[in-house]
């Protein structure tokens, strides 16, 4: 999950750096304001589920160890933060403090609110797209993790530039757990394709804050 924290912080940044530049009004950028924004971001992070398994192909005799999480965040459309920046600026805002509290009224009254994750396989580093997650069944694509940096260059939202990345697999899991104690590791089960691999796939996966 930290990962994806900074992730999102990089672009609230990058964004905040482009509408800056235009009419330089709000001050540069510093820790501070950093580590504002990134309070901002992580409280609009809720963990989905999180969890270590291992996947068996009995026909081709292999097997595989996979580490997973996924959260759910809430986002807003680009222009939408550029629009609060840049009337911050039309307005001769000299603080930070005030696009902090216009973006989480803006987050509070529309947003929209997707899942993301990240998958570890034989320790190499994918990403989950598409996830779906209730509180027994999690799905979600495998892709390769794409170059972020690139797709900011080019002017690519880190949505698009995850799925211009390459599909690899799926995962496709379910609670089996019938019954289980407040707090406690719970069991889920399902399968995994992966590389053209369809592997049986057993997970302990640990419970969310609050469980």
């Amino acid at each position: 999950m930290k990962k994806i924290v900074i992730l999102s912080i990089i672009t609230l940044l990058a964004i905040f750096s482009i509408s800056v530049v235009v009419a330089r009004r709000l001050p540069v950028i510093g820790i501070a304001e950093r580590n504002m924004f990134k309070n901002l971001v992580q409280a609009y992070f809720h963990p989905e589920i999180n969890g270590w398994g291992i996947g068996l192909n009995t026909e081709k005799d292999s097997y595989l160890i996979a580490k997973f999480y996924a959260v759910s965040v809430k986002t807003l459309p680009r222009y939408q933060i550029s629009q609060i920046i840049r009337e911050a600026n039309e307005r001769n805002a000299t603080s930070w403090t005030e696009v902090r509290d216009k973006i989480k009224a803006a987050l509070d009254a529309n947003n929209t609110s997707v899942i993301k994750g990240r998958i570890q396989i034989n320790k190499e580093q994918y990403i989950l797209t598409g996830t779906v997650k209730t509180d027994d069944t999690f799905t979600g694509d495998i892709r390769t993790k794409p170059d972020y940096s690139n797709c900011a260059a080019t002017n690519i939202s880190a949505e698009d530039c995850e799925l211009q990345s390459t599909k690899i697999g799926d995962l496709s899991l379910t609670r089996k757990t019938a019954e289980f104690e407040t707090g406690k590791d719970r069991v889920w089960a399902g399968t995994m394709n992966f590389n053209n691999t369809a592997y049986t796939f057993v997970a302990v996966v640990n419970p969310r804050i609050g469980e």
